[in-house]
């Protein structure tokens, strides 16, 4: 997904602890090398946002139902969200 002059993608990355889990890479429109989220100009751990772009969750909306298929978290996220948004 293009957000301004840069292009974003969610990634799964397996861990032998933790399991699966979603991490972004970004590189410019033009080209080059993916980069770890962490290495954005404006990244910040201590933010609710980690400082990266607030169109990330874009990304995420339209990627989650495939993301949900390798991390369990997210299927059950989508799972609540869909029992909420049935009528009463």
């Amino acid at each position: 997904m293009q957000i301004g002059k840069h292009l974003w993608r969610a990634i799964v990355i397996a861990h032998p602890l933790y399991g699966n889990n979603v991490e972004y890479e970004w590189r410019n429109a033009a080209g080059g090398m993916w980069l770890p989220a962490r290495l954005w100009s404006g990244y910040d751990p201590d933010h609710y946002d980690h400082g990266l772009p607030a169109r990330l969750c874009d990304l995420y909306e339209a990627e989650a139902p495939q993301l949900a298929r390798f991390v369990p978290g997210i299927a059950a996220r989508l799972a609540r969200r869909a029992l909420q948004e049935l009528p009463a």
